[in-house]
C-alpha cells in the first residue's frame, strides 16, 4: 500500500479563484492526515497548493484549464506501482514534465520539453 494523489501548485492566481475553478471552498480547519480528504495551503513566495486524491483527479484537462493566467506545476504520484509524474503548465500549455516509472526499471526517467535550468543537476538522462 502507498500513497496515491495528485496536487496542483498556482502561482498567478488567489487561493480563492483556485478553489473556485476546481470546485472547492475553504473551510478554515486544519488536517491531521492529508488521506484521503482534499486539503489546500498558501505557500511562500505566492503559490498555493491543492492536495487531491487520485481518484478526484483523473481528468488531465485539470492543470490546463487552472493553468489559465497562471503557472500550475502538477504533480501525480501512485507510490503502489512506483509512477510519479511532474509537469509545469502555463497559459493552458505544457512547458515541460518529468516521467518515472520504477516497474520499466529503477533508473527510468523520461522528459519532454525544456526542463528549468535548475533542475538539470538532478536529472540524469
Amino acid at each position: 500500500m502507498g500513497i496515491c494523489l495528485t496536487w496542483f501548485a498556482v502561482l498567478g492566481k488567489n487561493p480563492e479563484i483556485v478553489c473556485a475553478e476546481l470546485g472547492l471552498h475553504k473551510t478554515g480547519r486544519r488536517l491531521v492526515s492529508p488521506w484521503p480528504q482534499i486539503a489546500g495551503t498558501e505557500l511562500a513566495g505566492g503559490w498555493y497548493l491543492v492536495q487531491r486524491p487520485l481518484y478526484e483527479c483523473r481528468n488531465d484537462d485539470v492543470p490546463g484549464q487552472l493553468s489559465a493566467g497562471a503557472t500550475v506545476l502538477s504533480l501525480f504520484v501512485e507510490e503502489h506501482v512506483m509512477v510519479a509524474r511532474l509537469e509545469c503548465w502555463e497559459d493552458g500549455k505544457r512547458l515541460w514534465s518529468v516521467f518515472h516509472n520504477w516497474q520499466e526499471a529503477e533508473e527510468h526517467l523520461e522528459t519532454d520539453g525544456e526542463l528549468p535550468a535548475e533542475s538539470l543537476r538532478f536529472v540524469t538522462r
